[in-house]
């Protein structure tokens, strides 16, 4: 992916994904357009994500995006997603939507993060999205770009 800056890292992706992973991007694109989840999380998770992944470039973008920038949630996403890989209880006991995110990227506790999320009231649907999120993310990675 060329980064572009043009504060909208879906459109940037999408057309910078190789033809064979047209599939990818539409699906990105529709996971973060269909409003289950309000901006900032969708956004959020999909940082999160890939942060976890390590893919540096995506995270850049992403958290260089209209929606993200100018925000302290982008310095909370990557201390989450150390406080997951050192097993700080509190990021699990607490979590937020891009946790499960970066969760289920890293395969970490997601079935605690989960259950707390659900008794917080999180509604399934929600914590669908954000798999469906986690789960995409990581394939761009798989994409010569």
């Amino acid at each position: 992916m060329t980064i572009s800056l043009n504060r909208n890292w879906v459109n940037t992706l999408t057309v910078s994904l190789p033809e064979y992973a047209n599939e990818l991007g539409k699906q990105i694109e529709v996971a973060m357009t269909e409003q289950v989840l309000d901006d900032i999380d969708a956004h959020a998770c999909a940082l999160g994500a890939a942060i976890a992944t390590e893919n540096g470039e995506l995270a850049f973008e992403i958290a260089m995006s209209d929606t993200l920038r100018g925000t302290e949630i982008r310095e909370d996403i990557a201390k989450t997603v150390i406080d997951l890989m050192i097993d700080n209880s509190d990021v699990v006991d607490n979590p937020t939507l891009y946790t499960l995110a970066i969760a289920h990227v890293l395969n970490i506790r997601v079935s605690d993060i989960t259950n707390n999320l659900s008794a917080a009231g999180v509604e399934e649907y929600k914590l669908d999205a954000v798999k469906r999120i986690a789960r995409l993310i990581p394939a761009i990675g798989k994409c010569v770009i």
